[in-house]
């Protein structure tokens, strides 16, 4: 597992500005808490996904980070998103994470029931015409 740890950025956040570090591209995901971004990384060229979450309470703040420590003590999984770093400017947590270009889990379940509806259809419409097929 790995968690993600404090470190002196965090104690100091004029040490990492996420500005100096990432090119935003284009939002991808929006709640009415929470913004994602693809962005790549201005040394490495990669792209990620930064998840961007508001907070108004000490409590929100401390939920956000909660949840971001689960997901970040995860043993490693070939379907689980990665989490790189988390940290907090004004009132906002980000996260930085793998970006997964092939859509969000809602977009692969759709498809997926859409695929499965339409083979259902064509197994009973293949069965429909066995019965009726003169033998």
């Amino acid at each position: 597992s790995h968690a993600l740890l404090r470190t002196e950025s965090i104690a100091i956040p004029e040490l990492f500005n996420h500005m100096q570090h990432f090119e935003f591209i284009s939002q991808i995901g929006q709640s009415q808490f929470s913004e994602v971004w693809v962005v790549r990384h201005r040394y490495n060229r990669q792209l990620y996904a930064v998840k961007q979450v508001h907070f108004s309470s000490k409590g929100e703040r401390d939920k956000t980070v909660r949840e971001m420590q689960s997901v970040a003590e995860l043993p490693p999984h070939p379907n689980l998103v990665f989490y790189y770093r988390a940290w907090q400017e004004d009132s906002y947590v980000f996260t930085q994470m793998d970006y997964c270009a092939g859509g969000t889990l809602r977009d692969r379940l759709r498809a997926s029931k859409a695929a499965n509806a339409g083979e259902a259809k064509e197994g009973k419409e293949g069965k429909d015409l066995a019965l009726f097929e003169p033998g």
